[in-house]
């Protein structure tokens, strides 16, 4: 079946936010969801930053976000992706490849930098290894478990 990778418009939001819901609850099912938070992330990210989705039959099986943010310590901006996601039952296709394909494309446009972030609990070394095949690592993220 045929991937098809596109810019996410405004229609496309609550299938994203569904998409993200999944994820969400394989890996963080003890974070409690806001959904309109999480709808006007998606929303602002769509209208203001640059969404993707990768369609298969019309259905939404992978996403990527980007959104400008600035440093803590600067107001100089940078593009910050709050998500980047492929379905559970579509991973090891190429889907989460051509994602990240389409923010490096994105990247080398930019007059800021671009910080993909990789935020997951699951499959950690063979995700990180992806993303250093085409990205510059970038320090790493760790956490406590709450008791």
């Amino acid at each position: 079946m045929t991937v098809r990778l596109r810019s996410a418009e405004p229609l496309d939001g609550p299938r994203i936010f569904d998409l993200l819901l999944e994820a969400q609850s394989i890996e963080w099912p003890e974070v409690a969801v806001n959904a309109a938070k999480a709808r006007k992330e998606i929303a602002d990210v769509i209208r203001d930053g640059m969404a993707i989705v990768a369609e298969e039959n019309e259905e939404v099986v992978g996403s990527v976000g980007l959104r400008l943010s600035d440093w803590w310590f600067s107001d100089e901006l940078f593009w910050l992706m709050p998500w980047i996601y492929v379905r559970k039952d579509r991973r090891r296709s190429r889907i989460g490849v051509k994602l990240i394909l389409a923010v490096r494309r994105f990247a080398v446009r930019q007059p800021v930098p671009v910080i993909p972030t990789l935020f997951t609990r699951t499959d950690t070394t063979r995700k990180s290894v992806l993303f250093s095949r085409y990205f510059e690592p970038l320090g790493g993220a760790y956490m406590v478990r709450r008791p």
